[in-house]
């Protein structure tokens, strides 16, 4: 997994214009903890006209400026499924398919698909039980979840997530595809719905990063 650290800093920006088809359905019974319903987001765009700024970068004591960033067009795919099932008691079962392409394979990681997070609320994220946000970065993606929650008294949740992904396939063949193609995320997730927005604590752990950490989410994005 791609690993980012403390010494080193990166910062840009992009400008761009985006032609997008946006197909949306949506019978959830609840927009927090729904506990049965279908969703479909599906999307399918061009992206042009990119006007980076310029690329500042710090190393430890050495900075540098980089103003020759020049991005063309491509083409962009992102499907999300999400389904949940009632089940007997309090019950209800899960299931999520989220993934996304980008046709040029060539261009920059500032327009790649940012894997992790269990909340959608970040440009081009593919959330994953398992991983927080921007801990993987890809221009090609298909994950699929599995899960269990349980809601024992009103207005608490109790979630079990299982993930598991292959991503970077568009730049390899399938015969080459290998463990550093997959990935494998868990959660265990306690929510309350406070009327005001949701409130969630989980613990996430990820067989690749081997690392086991905590995850807070309060209130609604936008």
């Amino acid at each position: 997994i791609p690993k980012m650290f403390g010494t080193i800093s990166v910062e840009t920006g992009n400008n761009y214009f985006n032609s997008v088809l946006f197909y949306k359905y949506n019978t959830l019974d609840e927009k927090t903890f729904p506990t049965k319903g279908l969703k479909i987001e599906a999307e399918a765009g061009y992206i042009y006209n990119q006007n980076p700024d310029d690329l500042f970068i710090d190393a430890a004591e050495l900075t540098a400026t980089v103003d020759t960033l020049n991005f063309t067009g491509y083409s962009k795919i992102k499907l999300n499924i999400e389904n949940y099932a009632q089940l007997k008691g309090k019950f209800s079962f899960i299931q999520q398919f989220n993934g996304g392409i980008i046709i040029n394979e060539e261009e920059s990681f500032l327009n790649y698909f940012y894997v992790g997070g269990q909340t959608d609320f970040l440009r081009n994220q593919i959330t994953f039980a398992g991983l927080s946000e921007y801990e993987v970065y890809t221009n090609s993606v298909a994950a699929g979840l599995l899960g269990l929650q349980y809601n024992p008294i009103k207005n608490v949740y109790a979630t079990l997530r299982v993930n598991a992904a292959l991503y970077d396939f568009m730049k390899t063949e399938p015969a080459n595809w290998n463990q550093d193609n997959f990935l494998s995320g868990y959660s265990a997730t306690v929510g309350y719905d406070s009327g005001i927005g949701p409130i969630q604590f989980s613990l996430i752990y990820c067989d690749q990063s081997k690392n086991l950490a905590g995850y807070i989410n309060v209130g609604y994005h936008f």
